[in-house]
């Protein structure tokens, strides 16, 4: 499964004034998420990843967060819990619309992303922050 979300509208739309606000609290942060870690998980498609940001950026135009992985790894089942059994995983780029995600701080230098239509939680940690090393070898 990719987890690559590109919801792109056939029509330009202004921008909703909450989705200026989110850029605006991305834009005053990706430079401390750049060597930290994305964690994504989505309970009702039960997936759940975390990786390490290589680069991180937010294209104005398309109103698009992307993230490019120096690795990425997937939780081998995700039930009740995620597990802490991990898998290599060769997407190493992910894309947030934010025209359909809202974007909260939540403390620690943390950001969350989450979108109720495709129901699915981002959660930016910074470089220095919570982080999870590489849990499987090449």
């Amino acid at each position: 499964m990719a987890i690559t979300k590109q919801q792109k509208s056939q029509t330009t739309t202004p921008l909703r004034q909450e989705s200026r606000q989110d850029v605006q609290i991305l834009e005053g942060r990706i430079d401390s998420y750049k060597g930290g870690q994305l964690e994504i998980q989505n309970q009702g498609e039960h997936y759940y990843y975390r990786g390490e940001i290589k680069d991180v950026s937010i294209d104005k135009a398309r109103n698009e967060i992307n993230v490019k992985f120096l690795w990425l790894a997937k939780a081998t089942s995700f039930d009740v819990v995620p597990s802490q059994e991990w898998i290599k995983d060769s997407q190493l780029d992910y894309t947030a619309n934010l025209e359909i995600y809202g974007v909260s701080d939540i403390g620690q230098g943390r950001t969350a992303i989450y979108s109720s239509i495709v129901d699915e939680l981002a959660v930016f940690f910074p470089k220095g922050g919570s982080r999870m090393e590489r849990p499987f070898t090449d």
